[in-house]
């Protein structure tokens, strides 16, 4: 391979991506921070998860999941490269003619695709919740 052929390769990039429909008791109040809103609420349910598990095979999904999404754990030391990129992007949008319906869309980036089922099981622990 020649250096023209390796300047234009182009690496892989792995995209897992879920859509979702929610339904917003108060969506004007919903709508002024709503991806802080749920990273929070799905942060504080991951750490209570975290602390109630002691076994590192049931914890280690959530802790990866809750480093995607929020940073490093409270109480743990940080990296000494800082603070990772975030794997999972969350975005929220409105659903024309529909006043208390929001659209969800979930973004897994390369490997966090693993932390789907964690992040299912943790909506759906907060949808109970709500």
């Amino acid at each position: 391979m020649n250096n023209d052929q390796e300047f234009f390769k182009i690496p892989h990039l792995f995209i897992t991506r879920i859509y979702y429909r929610l339904v917003v008791e108060n969506k004007p109040d919903f709508s002024r921070f709503p991806e802080a809103g749920v990273r929070g609420a799905m942060g504080y349910y991951l750490f209570d998860e975290i602390k109630k598990n002691r076994r590192p095979e049931k914890t280690q999904g959530l802790i990866n999941l809750y480093k995607a999404l929020l940073g490093t754990l409270p109480g743990t030391s940080i990296p000494p490269e800082g603070p990772m990129p975030r794997s999972i992007n969350i975005r929220f949008f409105d659903i024309p003619d529909n006043c208390d319906h929001m659209g969800l869309e979930i973004t897994f980036l390369e490997t966090a695709k693993n932390y789907n089922p964690c992040c299912k099981k943790a909506r759906k622990s907060l949808a109970k919740k709500a």
